[in-house]
């Protein structure tokens, strides 16, 4: 697998992404406003921690075996039999008590939530067995599809009076194109396992279940514990859930960079891992974590100046609320980066069973002062507690990962990102004081003149200079160019 054009292909599809899902939180935001997207996260929410326990971190597993190159149909398989037992499982008390959850999420729309798990739960397993495969690249593609047909199916719906509902039935429809398309690039076929394939997932995933656990309850903790406040007629309203929600989304952004190397290095390195090959991994990880890293400060420095400016102008006044949450939020991706890129080494290594010490002990962290802080900062306290609590797993990651790689990070360079940040934003701030910010065109200036100033700047370091060229040399050196 040519690690650099992959790492390309899922970065574009990453932007196309991400711009995707953007513009669809803008439209929605701007045409139904915070409180049906308060209704609408919840439902995502609970979607997610649903899916949790129909996968049981079988995903994960078979990604990591099928991309040992060994037995792959057998374990592609076993996979697929434990999935099926698993959603068929779990699906009968979601349809049981479809009324406490309509309760829940302010809205009659449980009973489609059935739906959108079983076409979750098969796009996540057809996305992993193509990763296994070593045909990452591929799936990026493919991830485009989810945000492109809820913006463009979700528009459609609300411009003809569906509400919540519309976004809703858009977001399941790009689910399952995601789903059909990824099961028909598959290239193996399932056999039936024997009770050594079985059991060696389970072995895996037993583990791993622990660590997605962390991952969702990362995610979403925060907005389920908001939603249980607002049921409860405690703290918070459902418009400051909608609000929060796209303060978190607005600070994704920031990572797709990291979540796309991330994406491409797995199933390599466990290909390495396997082979013993640890020089070749810290070589790349090294690498790997400057572009993930250098994006965060910025950010930042631009939070700092533009938050109230940036909720306001993309989403409306009501959602500037979020404003410092936003802030808060934008630092955790600093966090998110390094665990991201490093995190997912102690799974290619096949010791799931220390990420998941890392887990619980975030979850504790994440469920404790989610309670306390939401209660007394509200949705300000959520951001809080979630950055904490994802320091916390990721000091412990980097803890574990020391007993098999040498983690090496780049201070001269990030300590160079800095410098080049706060000149940004003492610029941009001297500017903006004397002009004024007063629409969103305006906003989008300032933004882009600041990523200029920054990239500018920040190249005049030749290590950063040195990095990129690393990185664009094997992309160009084999294209031909005839005349």
């Amino acid at each position: 697998m040519n690690l650099a054009r992959a790492s390309v292909k899922i970065f574009l599809a990453k932007v196309i992404t991400s711009l995707a899902s953007f513009v669809a939180i803008v439209v929605f935001s701007r045409g139904l406003g915070a409180d049906p997207l308060g209704v609408y996260y919840p439902f995502v929410a609970l979607l997610g921690i649903l899916s949790l326990p129909t996968d049981f971190g079988l995903s994960l597993a078979v990604e990591k075996r099928i991309s040992e190159g060994k037995d792959r149909s057998q374990y592609f398989g076993g996979g697929m039999i434990l999935r099926l037992f698993l959603i068929i499982f779990f699906s009968i008390p979601i349809y049981l008590y479809q009324d406490p959850i309509a309760n829940y999420l302010g809205a009659d729309i449980a009973g489609i939530l059935l739906v959108a798990l079983w076409f979750r739960v098969g796009a996540g397993f057809s996305m992993a067995i193509l990763k296994g495969e070593l045909r990452v690249g591929e799936t990026a593609l493919i991830r485009v599809l989810q945000p492109v047909i809820w913006l463009t199916v979700g528009y459609g719906l609300i411009s003809i009076g569906y509400g919540v509902e519309g976004i809703i039935y858009s977001h399941i429809l790009g689910t399952i194109a995601m789903f059909v398309v990824a099961t028909w690039r598959i290239s193996i076929y399932p056999a039936v396992p024997e009770r050594r394939h079985l059991r060696s997932l389970f072995d895996f995933s037993k583990y791993s279940f622990v660590n997605s656990i962390g991952g969702m309850i990362y995610s979403w903790m925060d907005v389920l514990i908001l939603t249980a406040f607002v049921s409860l007629e405690i703290a918070s309203t459902r418009g400051e859930i909608g609000a929060y929600e796209n303060a978190w989304r607005v600070s994704l952004l920031v990572t797709f960079v990291s979540r796309s190397i991330a994406q491409v290095l797995f199933p390599q390195i466990s290909e390495w891992s396997a082979e013993e090959e640890t020089d070749k991994i810290e070589r790349v990880l090294s690498k790997a974590i400057v572009p993930a890293l250098v994006i965060v400060p910025p950010a930042f420095v631009g939070a700092f100046l533009f938050s109230e400016e940036i909720l306001m102008y993309l989403f409306g006044t009501e959602f500037t609320v979020a404003a410092p949450a936003l802030l808060v939020l934008i630092g955790l991706r600093f966090f998110q980066a390094i665990d991201g890129i490093y995190g997912r080494v102690l799974d290619a290594f096949d010791r799931p069973d220390l990420t998941m010490i890392a887990t619980i002990a975030s979850i504790i962290v994440n469920l404790v002062l989610n309670i306390v802080l939401i209660y007394t900062f509200g949705i300000l306290g959520a951001a809080i507690a979630t950055t904490a609590a994802f320091i916390t797993m990721t000091v412990i990651d980097l803890h574990y990962m020391n007993k098999f790689i040498e983690i090496k990070m780049p201070y001269r360079i990030l300590g160079w990102s800095a410098i080049s940040s706060i000149l940004m934003g003492v610029v941009l701030y001297w500017v903006t004081t004397i002009t004024g910010i007063h629409s969103l065109i305006e906003l989008l200036v300032f933004v882009g003149m600041g990523a200029v100033m920054y990239g500018i700047i920040l190249l005049l370091y030749t290590p950063v200079r040195d990095h990129v060229w690393d990185i664009v040399d094997p992309l160009i050196g084999n294209i031909n160019i005839d005349y």
